[in-house]
């Protein structure tokens, strides 16, 4: 039987390569393990502002197809569980005068990628009363899909400029009769 010799600077290199890389693999990992760290702590502030938000928080994909929403947004519009507005559309709360804001919503976000957009619509709670919203859309990354993280502020209460409020303007009338904020 025969032995292969191998050189003692050839071992000697091959040892220190097998080392160097060892410690780089090991520095890439604890780098890594950084990075989920870092990752679940700025997952953690989202979720927490998302979640305990006075405003009305909701995530919506191309179609305005609800998919998260907080309890803010739930109560706002007058239901009890989170389930009762996820996967259901944005459509489904507007509307019929006013569907052409979430529209407009949704061609400035995905048709033409603008990072974000404000706009000021009506929406109806569950009994059927309506409530004026300041809406505020920013396009998010998700998993190589753009969705947009969908802020509403109830300005049902705030006055208008003829000194009356929202409010008092709405109520008493149907939205299919047209209701809009004067602008």
């Amino acid at each position: 039987m025969q032995f292969l010799v191998i050189p003692k600077l050839t071992i000697i290199f091959i040892r220190n390569f097998i080392n160097d890389r060892d410690k780089r693999l090991q520095q890439e990992n604890d780098a890594l393990k950084q990075d989920k760290i870092v990752y679940e702590e700025i997952q953690h502030r989202f979720e927490t502002v998302f979640e305990l938000s006075r405003l009305g928080n909701k995530i919506i994909d191309p179609d305005l197809t609800i998919l998260q929403v907080n309890q803010s947004l739930v109560t706002m519009l007058g239901y009890d569980k989170k389930e009762d507005l996820i996967a259901t559309r944005i459509f489904d709360y507007a509307p019929d005068d006013r569907r052409d804001d979430w529209h407009f919503l949704q061609q400035k976000l995905w048709a033409h990628l603008t990072p974000s957009f404000s706009l000021e619509t009506c929406l109806i709670r569950k009994d059927g009363s309506l409530i004026w919203c300041q809406v505020t859309s920013k396009l998010i990354p998700e998993n190589g899909a753009k969705l947009s993280y969908t802020i509403l502020e109830d300005v049902t209460e705030q006055p208008i400029p003829d000194g009356g409020r929202i409010q008092s303007y709405l109520s008493g009338r149907s939205f299919r009769k047209g209701i809009c904020r004067p602008v």
